[in-house]
């Protein structure tokens, strides 16, 4: 968090407030925080989704940021959403995603190679269509595809969902209510927002050449994660009317290349540990 804020503090301008939303369970307190920023401390409920939630039904100025505790954005970026949400109306607008510290963009996309032949058939089986169409996209499984800034042709992208993480709202255009009802570590929160924007007559878009940095660790899914994160998507497909077929497509997609992939590194770990 204490870096987070220091990109906030070397912007421009002064934000009118930062809602800083703690779990109401929590000890932990911004009292200590040195800060130039207005810094205001809110609770909530735990769980990601309340307590963006909660900061939105708090948030005072025009133009509000959802912004994640482990997001860097820097002044020339932040300045380019400005410039975008107020260019385009009733609109949310986020940046292209990077990984911090490596500044390598989060998601690269391929179409050569076997990789590229393999998503290039699941694109079209899930109803996403080529590579360049289906970025930014849910397809007609009710999939989310990622989008990769390296290969957009335009520096501002309609698109159908984003991540949550970094997010620029007009404060009219807020979702107050709650819309997201599981419990745990959030997954898949931000198909549900990214739907609900669009259906209320919000668009979505991308900078290309906005960048948000995200902290980076690798960790290993287990099974259990991976179906509760399917059982999130499911109800997802269900309440809005996406195909099921196409969907049960990818859960057995997701579970043949996880066991794929776990069989392959058990083998290298047994050829690596032999004399």
């Amino acid at each position: 968090m204490a870096e987070t804020l220091s990109f906030v503090e070397g912007w421009d301008f002064s934000p009118v407030e930062v809602l800083v939303v703690l779990p109401a369970d929590t000890n932990f307190t911004i009292a200590f925080f040195e800060s130039s920023l207005k810094l205001i401390e809110v609770r909530a409920s735990r769980g990601q989704v309340s307590q963006r939630i909660e900061g939105f039904r708090r948030a005072t100025g025009k133009l509000v940021l959802q912004l994640d505790d482990d997001i860097l954005i820097d002044n020339e970026s932040i300045s380019l959403l400005i410039s975008a949400v107020n260019k385009f109306g009733i609109c949310a607008v986020a940046p292209s995603m990077y990984r911090y510290p490596s500044i390598e963009p989060w998601v690269r996309l391929t179409d050569v190679g076997f990789t590229g032949l393999r998503h290039s058939v699941l694109r079209r089986v899930l109803g996403a269509g080529s590579l360049r169409e289906s970025m930014g996209r849910v397809s007609r499984a009710g999939v989310a595809f990622p989008l990769d800034p390296t290969l957009i042709s335009s520096d501002i992208l309609e698109v159908d969902w984003t991540p949550g993480g970094a997010l620029l709202h007009h404060r009219r255009n807020l979702i107050t209510e709650s819309y997201f009802p599981y419990q745990g570590r959030a997954s898949h929160e931000d198909l549900f927002h990214s739907h609900i924007l669009r259906s209320a007559g919000v668009k979505i878009l991308t900078v290309r050449s906005a960048r948000a940095y995200q902290f980076f660790e690798y960790r290993e899914e287990s099974f259990s994660s991976i179906f509760r994160e399917l059982m999130i998507n499911f109800d997802f497909v269900k309440l809005y009317g996406y195909s099921k077929f196409r969907f049960s497509l990818w859960v057995f997609y997701r579970f043949f290349i996880e066991c794929t992939r776990r069989v392959i590194s058990r083998f290298k770990s047994r050829q690596s540990s032999r004399p």
